[in-house]
C-alpha cells in the first residue's frame, strides 16, 4: 500500500500540471525502478504511460532486486519503450511529436539510454540514475558512452549524499556532454541522499524532491515535451 501511494502521489503531480495518466504494467512493479513516457495529447493535456518492469513478485530486499533488474538487457527495455510510444501513436489520441521521459534510479539510467535511442523523444530527466559503472553483455554500455548519441536534452537530478553515485561519475558526465555539445543539465541536492524522491523512505528529501518536480516539469514545457 506505501508503495502505491507513491505511485499516487506521482501520477498526481501530473495531473496538477494537467497531465493525464495512464499505467502499463509489464509483468509486476519492480520496487522504486519507475519508467515513465510523456505523450502530450494538446498543448496543455499529456498522457504519461508507465512500462515498468520486474520478473517475478515485488522484492523488498535489495540485494534481491538488483539480482532481478540486471536479468533485463537494455535492449529489451529499449525495445518495450519503442512498443510504449508506438502504441500511444497508434491510438490516435497521443501526438509523439512531443514526448518526454523520466525514470528514477534503475530507471533514471534507462532515461539518459532513452535519449540516445529513441529520436522521437524530446526531453528526459533522469533521477539519481547510475551513468558510470560495470558492464555486461545484458548492459554493455553506460550512459557515458552514450554522450555524443544523445537525441534530446536531458535533465539529471541527484543526491550530493549518494553512496552509490560518486560525484567524481556525475563531474565525469558533465564533462563528457559538454565535450560532445549535447544540451543537459545535471543537478546535485547537497544534503540529499540515494532516492531522495521516494517519500516512504529515510532518505526523502522533500525540499530537493518539490525542487526537482518544478524542474522536471519547467524542463518538459522548455524544450516541448508538454
Amino acid at each position: 500500500m506505501w508503495l502505491q501511494k507513491h505511485l499516487w502521489a506521482i501520477v498526481s503531480t501530473f495531473l496538477a500540471a494537467l497531465y493525464v495518466s495512464l499505467q502499463l504494467l509489464q509483468w509486476k512493479k519492480h520496487g522504486d525502478d519507475l519508467m515513465m513516457v510523456a505523450v502530450s495529447i494538446t498543448a496543455t493535456v499529456a498522457l504519461w504511460l508507465f512500462p515498468l518492469w520486474t520478473i517475478g513478485r515485488y522484492w523488498r530486499d535489495g540485494r534481491q532486486s538488483t539480482s532481478l533488474r540486471i536479468q533485463i538487457p537494455d535492449a529489451q527495455v529499449m525495445s518495450d519503450l519503442d512498443a510504449a510510444v508506438a502504441w500511444a501513436d497508434a491510438t490516435g489520441k497521443g501526438d509523439t511529436s512531443r514526448l518526454g521521459l523520466t525514470g528514477f534510479c534503475w530507471g533514471g539510467r534507462i532515461a539518459w539510454l532513452y535519449a540516445a535511442h529513441s529520436s522521437k523523444l524530446k526531453a528526459s530527466a533522469a533521477w539519481y540514475g547510475r551513468m558510470v559503472g560495470d558492464t555486461n553483455a545484458l548492459q554493455p554500455r553506460n550512459p557515458i558512452d552514450f554522450a555524443r548519441e544523445l537525441k534530446c536534452p536531458v535533465l539529471g537530478l541527484y543526491g550530493g549524499k549518494d553512496a552509490g553515485i560518486p560525484q567524481a561519475s556525475i563531474a565525469q558526465m558533465r564533462a563528457a556532454v559538454t565535450k560532445a555539445g549535447k544540451t543537459a543539465e545535471i543537478v546535485v541536492y547537497p544534503e540529499a541522499g540515494h532516492r531522495f524522491n521516494a517519500d516512504y523512505r529515510p532518505g526523502y528529501d522533500k525540499a530537493a524532491a518539490e525542487d526537482g518536480w518544478k524542474r522536471l516539469l519547467a524542463w518538459f514545457q522548455k524544450y516541448g515535451a508538454a
